[in-house]
């Protein structure tokens, strides 16, 4: 399941990266890695070569704007 979920993963960010800038490639890598579930940010980050803070980052972002709009 790893295998295949990091290849798709893979794909989409491959198909995506060159529309995002910093800040959407952040926010997405986390829901990507929230829609993974367990070991998402791991899986995430091996599949894009990002880091997996930069995917945190993403994340804590996401809290912060759904607190501020609660």
């Amino acid at each position: 399941m790893d295998a295949t979920a990091e290849h798709l993963v893979s794909e989409k960010h491959d198909l995506l990266a060159l529309l995002f800038d910093e800040q959407t490639r952040r926010l997405w890598a986390s829901t990507e890695a929230q829609a993974l579930g367990r070991s998402g940010v791991s899986l995430v980050a091996r599949a894009t070569g990002m880091s997996r803070t930069t995917v945190h980052q993403g994340q804590r972002l996401i809290r912060g704007v759904i607190e501020l709009h609660g």
